[in-house]
């Protein structure tokens, strides 16, 4: 009796932690993903050339290769504003994940460019690593661009109020029997 007496669970159930006091922390951890990478890039390539092509063809390599958290920081503040409710902030990360696809898309149309210019003086036993390195950059763009349009559909579908009430009549729908009558 003593044994089983020492294994019985604890009748007082422990509350979960509220999680909603952390979460504006997030908004402070996504905006650092966002904005890091155009920091970092800034720095890395202050001051601009951009009269050369092989200075172009670099910075955009480095800022194709950073930008890659910024989708992610976009996602943190998402969920962050999803679960506080804040519109707002739903609404301004949709924003910016536009601004972000459309400035991604405007650097690797002139990145393209910049490819071609440069890809003619690169000696050729090293042509192989330079087009291989440019397909990278340019695939990390497109992964960003996707995963921000489908960032700010998210947002803005989760800042309408409308779309929120559907869900909820929608859950509701789902009722299979009723205990009163018979399944439809």
């Amino acid at each position: 009796m003593a044994d089983q007496a020492d294994h019985a669970p604890d009748p007082t159930p422990t509350r979960a932690p509220d999680i909603r006091r952390w979460l504006p922390a997030a908004y402070l951890v996504g905006l650092c993903l966002v904005v890091a990478p155009l920091l970092q890039t800034l720095g890395s390539l202050w001051p601009p050339h951009f009269d050369e092509a092989t200075w172009r063809y670099g910075a955009v390599g480095i800022f194709l290769s950073a930008v890659g958290a910024a989708p992610l920081g976009l996602l943190i503040a998402l969920g962050a504003a999803v679960v506080l409710g804040h519109r707002v902030i739903l609404r301004t990360v949709g924003v910016l994940s536009i601004i972000l696809t459309l400035l991604v898309l405007i650097v690797c149309g002139a990145f393209a460019l910049d490819v071609l210019q440069v890809r003619s003086i690169v000696r050729p036993e090293v042509r192989g690593g330079f087009d291989l390195s440019a397909a990278k950059a340019v695939l990390m763009g497109l992964v960003v661009m996707v995963t921000s349009i489908l960032i700010a559909i998210a947002a803005f579908r989760a800042a309408t109020p409308e779309f929120r009430r559907s869900r909820r009549r929608n859950a509701a729908e789902l009722l299979v029997a009723q205990p009163d009558g018979p399944m439809e």
